[in-house]
């Protein structure tokens, strides 16, 4: 139990996750959803304690999924790793926290182990 482990396991993890965040964020784009969910609608369905996060306009939701892409890759190479897990962390969980009505237990899920990552050595 108290042992030395390989870190190999948690490093494939990470980079596991880091393709779940990338092809995410190709979907996005690929199908339009960026816009059909966060900038065309004029209402949307905020969570309790968290009205106060809005959409950005079109320019700025855009971006916030290119650097959300940019650091899931960054994450994934390892470079700068705990940077690129917080950025991950903070877009991910703001774009959860935009419209209650598009959650998804597992989009909740990665918001957790978006946090974690950021605390585990996995670099």
């Amino acid at each position: 139990m108290f042992e030395p482990v390989d870190g190999a396991s948690i490093v494939f993890f990470r980079i596991g996750f880091s393709v779940v965040i990338l092809s995410h964020v190709w979907v996005a784009f690929e199908r339009n959803t960026i816009e059909l969910d966060y900038i065309l609608p004029h209402f949307h369905f905020t969570w309790y304690w968290f009205q106060w996060v809005q959409p950005l306009p079109a320019v700025g939701m855009y971006l916030i999924f290119c650097v959300m892409g940019l650091a899931a890759a960054a994450m994934m190479m390892g470079l700068c790793y705990r940077v690129a897990a917080f950025v991950v962390c903070f877009l991910f969980t703001y774009e959860f926290l935009l419209d209650q009505s598009y959650y998804l237990n597992h989009y909740y899920l990665t918001c957790l182990l978006a946090m974690l990552l950021i605390f585990v050595p996995a670099h």
